[in-house]
């Protein structure tokens, strides 16, 4: 049995990688559109939420006689979900982001210099990984940001609750 010279299966490897992390790449473009979808939707929610919240504060803060308490747990209420809004816009805003295949120009300098076809798709493999973590990383942290949105606004609406049900039945 004959060992294929590792040289000509070379190129072929690099090749398939190549394929495989574009593939990566396109998957996680769509899965990050579907994450800025996810927080925009969210951010529509909690901007309603808050303009509703500073509706009632203002119904509350300006009837005669004036609800005191309910007026400032609606402000605070209002603050909480607008400092979530504020990390779930964050989550979706535009960044920077590696998207599959490459520009013709980025292989001029291999062409002029004719650099072996198997050392330039390693180079690119190299690219393209990189790409993919930077991608993985900036997708992590705007999850992370809409989490704390989420979490944030789950926490101020059970403190709104909290604070109304004491309002209301006395503590």
């Amino acid at each position: 049995m004959t060992q294929a010279s590792l040289d000509a299966n070379d190129r072929d490897i690099w090749e398939w990688l190549a394929l495989r992390a574009e593939v990566r790449l396109q998957a996680q473009l769509s899965a990050a559109i579907a994450a800025d979808q996810r927080a925009m939707v969210w951010s529509g929610l909690l901007a309603a939420a808050a303009a509703a919240l500073a509706s009632a504060a203002s119904v509350c803060l300006t009837s005669s006689p004036p609800k005191i308490g309910l007026g400032y747990t609606a402000v605070v209420g209002c603050g909480g979900l607008l400092i979530g809004l504020l990390f779930a816009v964050l989550a979706a805003r535009p960044s920077r982001w590696f998207y599959p295949g490459s520009l013709p120009s980025a292989w001029i300098s291999d062409i002029r210099t004719h650099k072996p076809q198997a050392q330039a798709m390693q180079e690119f493999c190299d690219d393209l990984s990189d790409m993919i973590c930077k991608n993985e990383r900036l997708m992590a942290d705007n999850g992370k940001m809409l989490m704390l949105s989420v979490y944030l606004t789950v926490a101020t609406l059970f403190g709104c609750v909290i604070s109304i049900g004491k309002i209301t039945f006395g503590a």
